[in-house]
């Protein structure tokens, strides 16, 4: 595949995706108050938290899984290839004198 048609696959799922910020949060209290070892997903978008790993499998959550499970691979491509398009950049300003 592309670079291009990759790209406009990460950049389709992350509109898709359900908007931001979204951070990390226990993911409940069990019968005898006790926070739980597991964590979910949570969106502050609209002014109040919204679930992102409920149990619900409607289109929004997954859409929302998606691109949860596509971010490990998809971050570490972004990354090396913003450092390769920065080193690129790096070296038309040493020959350009900039």
């Amino acid at each position: 595949m592309s670079l291009e048609a990759w790209l406009s696959e990460v950049e389709a799922r992350t509109q898709a995706a359900t908007d931001g910020p979204w951070r990390v949060a226990p993911s409940s209290i069990d019968d005898i108050g006790h926070h739980s070892d597991a964590f979910m997903v949570v969106a502050d978008n609209k002014g109040h938290p919204h679930d992102l790993t409920g149990e619900a499998w409607d289109d929004e959550a997954r859409r929302d899984y998606t691109f949860i499970a596509s971010a490990r691979s998809d971050v570490p491509k972004l990354c090396a290839e913003l450092r390769a398009a920065l080193a690129r950049e790096a070296k038309l300003r040493d020959a350009l004198g900039w």
